[in-house]
């Protein structure tokens, strides 16, 4: 048995829906995915394109003392966040469930009494399998989060310009004020020198800079930076690094 808090459901489910499962023709994509594991219990929802999961506060009786997986339908989960506020509600499924068919039996408490209800979802083994993603986490802050928030919007929705349908993340690095007024000027001494301007930031806090002329003649510029995020390698047309202000601070962007 998982007992949740009726805001927890609450606030898992207004997130979920923000992929319309309950509308999904396929019927195993109506359900919501729920996993209890050692690191507690997640609820995940998918529409084969889209994979939406969070983590919700519960607790456990022994018999899933070690890792299930089971389906909630979406009534299911509805009514769940109909309880009255302030109570619990409860999932139960049998502590050795069918393989291919199992029973889920739902308490919620409203208007101040319990109400029961049982319902029969489809098998966990048919939803589909979590994607897995290779790289390094990376911790977002609030501001982060909140610009994303407000540009989000304009995400386009043209399934036939998907590279249109998300949000474009930039690592910046800013000169330092105390470098900034050499490091414009050595810019500027460069002109009719060379067609583009290389920056690299090999290791954190240096930036390099460096200039090839027509006969590959190279030559560097070290200068230390602010960086925010690890950018890649990025090169600079001279209409651009001719351009600075000794009043604006010089912030290079680049694809993250």
């Amino acid at each position: 048995m998982i007992t949740i808090q009726v805001s927890a459901i609450q606030a898992a489910r207004k997130l979920l829906t923000r992929i319309h499962f309950e509308r999904l023709k396929l019927p195993v994509l109506n359900h919501a995915l729920a996993t209890v594991d050692a690191a507690g219990l997640t609820l995940a929802v998918t529409d084969l394109d889209h994979w939406l999961e969070t983590r919700l506060p519960a607790t456990f009786d022994r018999t899933l003392s070690g890792s299930a997986r089971f389906l909630i339908p979406a009534a299911a989960l509805a009514a769940a966040a109909s309880g009255d506020k302030g109570s619990t509600v409860q999932f139960e499924c049998p502590s050795t469930p069918d393989p291919n068919r199992t029973l889920l039996k739902l308490t919620v408490t409203c208007g101040g009494m319990p109400v029961q209800t049982v319902y029969q979802p489809d098998s966990a083994a048919d939803f589909p399998v979590r994607p897995t993603v290779k790289g390094q986490i990376t911790t977002v802050p609030k501001e982060t989060l909140r610009a994303l928030q407000t540009v989000a919007v304009c995400a386009s929705t043209d399934t036939t310009r998907s590279v249109l349908n998300g949000v474009l993340f930039l690592a910046d690095a800013t000169v330092p004020e105390t470098q900034r007024l050499a490091l414009i000027s050595r810019l500027r001494s460069l002109d009719g020198k060379g067609n583009s301007v290389r920056l690299t930031w090999d290791k954190p806090g240096h930036l390099t800079l460096t200039l090839r002329d027509s006969d590959a003649t190279a030559a560097r510029i070290d200068a230390p930076v602010v960086t925010t995020g690890q950018p890649p390698v990025i090169a600079l047309a001279r209409r651009i690094w001719r351009t600075p202000s000794p009043s604006a601070p010089p912030c290079v962007s680049s694809t993250g």
